[in-house]
């Protein structure tokens, strides 16, 4: 699913969604509310959770690479 149907579904809940992206990071989403208003979508991430292994590691950078964002050696 891409980020804006994320954005759809915490909007949707008010609740902060938080969840594994394309590269296998996670990313959160949190509705920032005033008023009993949700104002604003706050979106962190790109971070992993834990100790990725080699495998996950190689995975993430190799996407993030076919996008162009960083090189892979």
């Amino acid at each position: 699913m891409c980020d804006q149907g994320r954005f759809l579904e915490a909007r949707r809940n008010a609740l902060a969604l938080r969840y594994r992206c394309h590269a296998g990071l996670t990313e959160f989403i949190v509705p920032v509310v005033r008023d009993g208003e949700i104002v604003a979508l706050l979106q962190c991430g790109q971070v992993h959770d834990r100790r990725p292994s080699p495998a996950e590691w190689r995975a993430a950078r190799r996407s993030s690479w076919r996008r162009a964002l960083i090189p892979v050696r």
